[in-house]
């Protein structure tokens, strides 16, 4: 297995994660220290309060997929990158092509 070639892949989508959470944190309403807070009853209270919600999920998603990332990285660097968290067993190349920051081999994923 060229792990080199999954350490690239991995680098590059924690770029791309980092530059999304960094996006979604300037577009969140909240993160705004100096906003004026509206009135609760008026739209754009309303508004800004479904936005902050639909971007704070995103987010939480976004760094759900960073920790992957960077547990396959770690695992990159222990030698362990590949093997199944859960039975030992190496996870199947075309499962790392998909999904490289994958933790379980096919069978021990659907378990979950």
């Amino acid at each position: 297995m060229d792990v080199g070639h999954f350490k690239k892949k991995l680098l590059e989508e924690r770029e791309k994660l980092t530059k999304d959470l960094n996006f979604y944190k300037s577009e969140d309403p909240y993160s705004d220290p100096e906003r004026t807070v509206p009135s609760a009853a008026s739209d754009e209270a309303s508004g800004e309060i479904e936005s902050h919600d639909r971007i704070s999920a995103t987010r939480s998603n976004l760094k759900q997929d960073l920790r992957e990332v960077e547990g396959a990285l770690g695992r990159i660097e222990n030698g362990k990158y590949g093997v199944c968290l859960n039975c030992g067993k190496k996870i199947n190349l075309e499962r790392l092509e998909i999904f490289p920051a994958a933790r379980f081999c096919q069978g021990c994923s659907k378990l979950r």
